[in-house]
C-alpha cells in the first residue's frame, strides 16, 4: 500500500521462503507474529513477535521466514528519513531489537503501529495525523538510536557504506553499459578491492548483482507492459535478446514469452513466486491494535526521549564490607508442600546459581507436618524427608515454629482457603511438648553439632487478619520455655522471633521486648514479615489493612523497628526480614508481573544496612547498587520502580485481572540513566548485562502472549519453561588513563538489570 509522501510503501506481509530487496528508502520491519530472519551488512538476526529492524536506504538485505508469520513493512522516503540526522554530525541509525538490550523499543513499536493503522484507516484529519506521527518517529529515532561516528580522511563513508552507494548507482544506471572500473572510481576504491568487498557484503559478484537488477526490471516490464521482448531487453540494459533469454531461462527455466504468460494469469504460478504475500489490513487489525496498545499522546513534545539522569560514583574502588542479605535466607515452603514435590532439583539449581545459606521451612509444628501418634510420640518421616532434601542441596534448615495456619487470600485480608481454623487458646505446655519432641528427634538423628548450625524461630500466635491470639505475657512465657530448653541442650543454637508483621500494632512487640529484658533473656535475632500494608482504623473502630501509598514504607518501618529494639533490648540484635513481598494475595496478577521483580530488588537494596540477613559495597542509591569483589570486577544492579496508584492502595486491588495488571502504577515511565564510574584501573572492560523485563524473563507476560491462561497442558508448560529466560548481552568498553568509565543505560518500567564489569588483563 502506497500511502503519501513521506511513506513510500506500507504493507502487511506473510513471508514463506527467502527474498532479497534493495530500496532507496528507509525500511522498517516490525514482526507482528511468528519469526523473521533478516540478513544485512554481513549480519544475520532473528526477530520474534514485537521485534524491530531498521534498514538504511540503499542497503541490500535478505528476508527469510517459514510457518505462520506477519510482518509490518513500512518504507519511508530517503530524503525525508535523512532529516532524523540533521545537526547530529557524522553517524548513522542503529536500530535492531534482536541485537540491542540497552534501548527501549516500546515507543518505536507503538509509533510504527499507530502510523500503520492511521494510514490504513484514513479518516478525518488522517493526513495531518500521519505527518505528526512521521515527525515523531524521526525525532524518536534521532534521540534514541543515532550512533555518532567519524568518517575517513577522504570524507567518505566506510567500505560497507560505499557498497550501498554502489547498489544505488546500479538501480539508477542499470540501463547503461556499466563497468566495475568506472563505478569503483565513484566510491573511491580500487576495482579489485571493490569486487572482493561486493562479494563479501552481498554474497554475489558485481556482474551477478547487475544482472539481478536488470532481470528484476525486465520481469516487471514483461508483466506490466506490452513492449516486445526485444524492446524489454534494450530498455533494461541487456546487450541483446539472447542475453535476456539466457538470464530468464537460468532463473525461471522458461523463455521470456512463457514467463509473461505465466505472470499474466496462467493457472500455474511462476516457478519462483514472490515469497512475500500481502495480507489485507482487516485480517490483521486485532494483531496490530494489540501491538499498538493505548494511543500515544498527540502532542509531539511528549514523544521526547526520557530525560537522562546522571549518577556519578567518583571512586569505583572505594568500598566497605557488605552482608549480601539476598543470599542469607530463602523461603522454600511448608513441610507438607515440600515433601510431596520434586523440589530437590530446583533447590540444587538455586544453590548452584545463587548460593543461599538458610532455607526457611514454615508450618513445621502443624499436624500435617509431624502427625501425632499419641502418648507424646510423633511421625517425623515427612519432616526428615524435607531436612534430607535441604541438606543434600547444601542448605541449612531455618525452622519456623509458629502456630499459624496456611492461608490463601483473595483481597486485602479476606481468606478464601485455610489449612485449618486457628485456635484461640493454646496451652504453653502443649507447645513446649511438641517443640521438645521435635528438637530431641533432630539432635538424636542429626547430631548436636549439626543442629547447632540451624535457626529456630518462635513466631507470634495470631489469626489471618493479624489479631493476636495470645497476650504479650503469654508469648513471652512460650518463648522463654523454648529458649531455656534449647539452650540447655545446644547452647550455641540461635533462637529468634517474634515473626512480627509490620502491619500489626507496634506496641504488642514492644511489650514483649520489655518482658524478656526483665527476665535477662534476649532474642538471638529478630524476625519480621515485610509486606507493604498499613493499618487504618475505620469509624466503627475496626481496623482495615491497606497497601501503603508510600513507596519507602518497608525500609522506613524496618529502620524504626531496629532503633526501637535497640532502645528496649539495650543491645544490638540482628534483624531478619523472613518474608518480603508486594502483596498478601498469592493469586493477585500484579504479584506475578514484572513489577514484583522491581519491588524485590528495590526493597532489598534499601534494606542493606537495616536488615542482617563479603563483597564490597561501593554505592547504594534508590534502585541502584554497585558492589565490587576487590579484583577488578564490579556488579551494578538497577531497577526502574514505579509504586501503586492511590486508588489501588485504597480499594485493595479489586477488579485486577491479567489484562489490566500493569495499569495500577503511577509514574511508570522509561528512564534513561548515565552511570559514571571513576578511579578505575585503565584497560578493556567486558560488560555483561542480564535483563528482566516484560519481553525477557517474565513468565506472566509470556503466558499472556501465549494465549492460554487456564487450560495449560504439559507441552504448553515445557514450551514456557524453555522460552522464558532473562536476556543476556556482552559488549566491551575501554577505560582510558583518566580512569573513568561511562555506561548509558535505558530502563523500561519495572525492568531489572544486573551489569557485570570485568577488567581484562
Amino acid at each position: 500500500m502506497a500511502s503519501f509522501p513521506p511513506i513510500a510503501d506500507l504493507s502487511i506481509l506473510s513471508i514463506q521462503g527467502a527474498c532479497r530487496r534493495l530500496w532507496p528508502d528507509a525500511c522498517f520491519l516490525l514482526v507482528l507474529s511468528g519469526e523473521l530472519q533478516v540478513e544485512a551488512e554481513e549480519r544475520v538476526t532473528a526477530l520474534t513477535a514485537g521485534g524491530i529492524a531498521l534498514l538504511e536506504p540503499d542497503t541490500p538485505f535478505a528476508l527469510r521466514a517459514q510457518g505462520s508469520n506477519l510482518v509490518l513493512n513500512l518504507r519511508m522516503e530517503g530524503d525525508f528519513y535523512a532529516r532524523a540526522r540533521t545537526g547530529r554530525g557524522p553517524g548513522r541509525m542503529i536500530c535492531n531489537s534482536a541485537e540491542d538490550s540497552v534501548h527501549d523499543f516500546s515507543l518505536l513499536r507503538q509509533l510504527l503501529s499507530h502510523l500503520a493503522m492511521t494510514c490504513f484507516e484514513g479518516g478525518a484529519g488522517g493526513e495531518l495525523r500521519r505527518m505528526e506521527l512521521c515527525y515523531a518517529l524521526l525525532f524518536h529515532l534521532g534521540e534514541t538510536f543515532f550512533a555518532s561516528g567519524t568518517r575517513d580522511p577522504a570524507g567518505e563513508e566506510d567500505a560497507a557504506g560505499r557498497v550501498r552507494r554502489l547498489m544505488a548507482l546500479l538501480e539508477s544506471r542499470y540501463t547503461r553499459d556499466l563497468k566495475l572500473e568506472d563505478l569503483a572510481r565513484e566510491v573511491y576504491l580500487s576495482p579489485a578491492y571493490l569486487s572482493r568487498l561486493i562479494r563479501r557484503v552481498t554474497g554475489r559478484s558485481f556482474r551477478d548483482c547487475l544482472q539481478e537488477v536488470r532481470l528484476r526490471h525486465a520481469v516487471e516490464a514483461l508483466r506490466d507492459t506490452e513492449q516486445t521482448i526485444t524492446t524489454v531487453a534494450g530498455t533494461c540494459g541487456f546487450p541483446n535478446v539472447s542475453a535476456l533469454n539466457a538470464a530468464v531461462r537460468r532463473i525461471y527455466g522458461v523463455t521470456p514469452s512463457q514467463l509473461r504468460d505465466s505472470l499474466r494469469g496462467s493457472e500455474e504460478e511462476a516457478r519462483t513466486p514472490d515469497p512475500c504475500r500481502e495480507v489485507p489490513f482487516e485480517a490483521i487489525r486485532s494483531e496490530l491494535q494489540g501491538m499498538a496498545g493505548p494511543e500515544p499522546p498527540r502532542t509531539l513534545g511528549l514523544y521526547r526521549h526520557p530525560e537522562r539522569q546522571t549518577v556519578e560514583i567518583p571512586d569505583g574502588n572505594r568500598g566497605k564490607s557488605l552482608t549480601p542479605i539476598w543470599k542469607k535466607l530463602m523461603n522454600v515452603g511448608t513441610v507438607q508442600s515440600l515433601a510431596g514435590t520434586g523440589m530437590e532439583e530446583q533447590l540444587r539449581l538455586l544453590q548452584r546459581e545463587i548460593g543461599v545459606e538458610y532455607a526457611r521451612v514454615e508450618c513445621v509444628l502443624e499436624e500435617e507436618a509431624i502427625p501425632s501418634l499419641g502418648e507424646g510420640k510423633y511421625n517425623f518421616s515427612r519432616f526428615d524427608r524435607v531436612i534430607g532434601m535441604l541438606r543434600s542441596a547444601g542448605l541449612i534448615p531455618f525452622l519456623d515454629l509458629s502456630l499459624r495456619g496456611n492461608y490463601l487470600f483473595l483481597s486485602g485480608f479476606q481468606v478464601v482457603h485455610r489449612s485449618r481454623r486457628p485456635r484461640r487458646e493454646i496451652s504453653g505446655r502443649d507447645f513446649a511438648e511438641r517443640v521438645s519432641a521435635l528438637m530431641r528427634h533432630c539432635i538424636n538423628t542429626y547430631g548436636a553439632a549439626e543442629v547447632t548450625r540451624w535457626r529456630v524461630e518462635i513466631g507470634l500466635h495470631h489469626d489471618e487478619v493479624l489479631t493476636p491470639l495470645e497476650s504479650p505475657e503469654e508469648y513471652a512465657q512460650r518463648f522463654l520455655a523454648v529458649w531455656r530448653m534449647l539452650k540447655g541442650w545446644v547452647p550455641e543454637m540461635a533462637v529468634g522471633g517474634p515473626g512480627y508483621n509490620i502491619a500489626m500494632e507496634p506496641e504488642f512487640t514492644e511489650r514483649i521486648m520489655v518482658l524478656l529484658r526483665r527476665e535477662g533473656v534476649c532474642f538471638d535475632f529478630l524476625t519480621v514479615v515485610a509486606l507493604p500494608y498499613t493499618p487504618t482504623r475505620l469509624e466503627n473502630s475496626s481496623v482495615r489493612f491497606v497497601i501503603s501509598s508510600h513507596p519507602d514504607h518497608i525500609p522506613d518501618w524496618v529502620r524504626d523497628f531496629r532503633m526501637t529494639s535497640l532502645q528496649l533490648l539495650q543491645r544490638p540484635v540482628p534483624v531478619w526480614v523472613t518474608v518480603l513481598g508486594c502483596d498478601v494475595r498469592a493469586r493477585n496478577p500484579v504479584t506475578d508481573s514484572c513489577f514484583s521483580a522491581a519491588f524485590l530488588v528495590r526493597n532489598t537494596i534499601a534494606l542493606i544496612g537495616l536488615a542482617d540477613a563479603n563483597p564490597l559495597l561501593v554505592e547504594k542509591r534508590d534502585g541502584l547498587m554497585l558492589t565490587a569483589n576487590g579484583v577488578n570486577t564490579f556488579h551494578l544492579t538497577l531497577c526502574n520502580y514505579a509504586h501503586f496508584r492511590e486508588d489501588y492502595c485504597l480499594t485493595g486491588g479489586e477488579g485486577i485481572t491479567w489484562e489490566n495488571a500493569y495499569t495500577v502504577f503511577r509514574d511508570a515511565a522509561t528512564r534513561s540513566l548515565q552511570v559514571k564510574l571513576g578511579r578505575l584501573a585503565p584497560g578493556r572492560y567486558r560488560i555483561t548485562t542480564v535483563t528482566i523485563n516484560r519481553e525477557h524473563g517474565s513468565l506472566f507476560d509470556s503466558w499472556i502472549r501465549y494465549g492460554i491462561l487456564d487450560d495449560l497442558r504439559p507441552g504448553d508448560i515445557r514450551y514456557l519453561q524453555n522460552t522464558v529466560h532473562p536476556h543476556q548481552s556482552v559488549r566491551y568498553l575501554d577505560c582510558g588513563e583518566e580512569g573513568t568509565l561511562v555506561l548509558e543505560v535505558q530502563m523500561l518500567p519495572h525492568e531489572v538489570k544486573c551489569i557485570t564489569l570485568t577488567r581484562e588483563l
